[in-house]
């Protein structure tokens, strides 16, 4: 599996990126294979930007009708959080968006085993099945070289409920900063995973 670097714009006009796939065109893709892990957080993340501008704007409204003082220094402030915080947002969707059609070419992987997956929280009793799950830190060891996320990932949950187990065989890859792929060839499944807590909703 030959992934790019999706936080690197020049990736779409390189012949293995998604602009160049050739006789890849016809491989499956991560975001075919993830359990509709990357579509549900490229949503998230969208709708959570379009949420924080609107905050933002209404704060910096409120602020310029305001004659100037503490407050409106402060609602500037808020503001101007809210705002950065959107455009983190958006960009994580726009990073999520360029992993999803991915192919998958499994040459390039590094293999991995897989240690006892633990949840980060417990589920709600009586919940459904796609709020119970959530995501699991998992120990994931490389033969050689650096390990993935310094020995532990943070994987999300798939909306199927398919999940890592201690003793899974794995292929990895990085695709950007902090974002790993995991490859499961036994049935094909792929996981989305992240080394920050921050990224795990």
């Amino acid at each position: 599996m030959a992934l790019t670097d999706p936080t690197n714009d020049d990736d779409r006009a390189a012949p293995g990126g998604p602009a160049g796939l050739g006789e890849q065109a016809a491989a499956p893709t991560v975001g075919n294979r993830d359990g509709g892990v990357s579509a549900r957080l490229i949503g998230r993340c969208r709708i959570a930007a379009c949420l924080a501008t609107a905050v933002g704007g209404c704060f910096l409204l409120v602020a310029a009708l305001r004659s100037w003082d503490i407050g409106s220094a402060v609602l500037t402030m808020v503001a101007a959080g809210a705002l950065a915080g959107a455009a983190v947002l958006a960009r994580r969707a726009r990073l999520w968006r360029r992993i999803s059609p991915t192919p998958i070419v499994t040459a390039s992987g590094r293999p991995a085993t897989i240690g006892q997956p633990r949840p980060l929280s417990p589920g709600r009793p009586g919940a459904q099945l796609n709020r119970k799950l959530g995501a699991v830190v998992v120990p994931i060891r490389v033969p050689v070289g650096p390990q993935p996320g310094g020995g532990a990932l943070v994987v999300h949950a798939r909306r199927d409920a398919v999940a890592l187990a201690a003793g899974d065989a794995a292929l990895v890859w990085a695709v950007g900063q902090r974002r790993f792929v995991l490859y499961r060839e036994t049935d094909e499944a792929v996981f989305l995973a992240t080394t920050r807590l921050t990224d795990t909703w």
